[in-house]
């Protein structure tokens, strides 16, 4: 038997909505396999440097940095058991993300995994709920910077008051 709240509920569900919104809706990373196999070089080549000893991911990290460099939805995830090479991945993937102007996000359901999440990978990461808490209030943060652009300019007439329609019809 599971228990929860409808907190949580409503948080998944926002996800889960987000998630099917998100189907070939976002930018891959990186466009072509030839790019990809450079920059797994380039990445190992770095660990390698940095360990002092030869670093190779394994043939399921590349295929999980792979699917979210180069998949064209706008989210990704990953999952895997503990010490199969999820933070591996993804320190490639952001690594890679980030050289490129993107920013990298983690997602956890509690905030435990979110602390275990950034600690070992170092990508910023916060709970399923934090997360629409910091969306809804960038939205509504823009909605009134927005608003207060619009009374600034209307205060020194840089807004163009509507004063008829915009439709125009012709016979033809």
């Amino acid at each position: 038997r599971w228990l929860t709240t409808h907190k949580a509920i409503d948080s998944e569900m926002r996800l889960q909505a987000n998630i099917i919104s998100g189907k070939n809706a976002g930018n891959p990373i990186l466009h072509n396999f030839s790019d990809f196999n450079q920059t797994l070089k380039s990445f190992e080549e770095k660990k390698t440097a940095e360990l002092g000893t030869p670093f190779k991911l394994s043939g399921e990290q590349i295929n999980a940095a792979k699917n979210i460099l180069m998949h064209g939805d706008a989210y990704q995830g990953i999952q895997g058991e503990a010490g199969t090479g999820k933070t591996a991945a993804l320190a490639m993937v952001k690594d890679v993300a980030e050289q490129r102007g993107w920013q990298v996000l983690g997602i956890a359901t509690s905030s435990s995994a979110a602390r275990e999440l950034e600690n070992s990978s170092g990508i910023k990461s916060c709970t399923v709920a934090s997360f629409f808490v910091e969306k809804e209030n960038a939205i509504r943060l823009a909605k009134i910077e927005i608003n207060e652009l619009k009374s600034a300019c209307d205060a020194i007439g840089l807004r163009h008051k509507q004063t008829t329609s915009r439709i125009e019809t012709k016979r033809l």
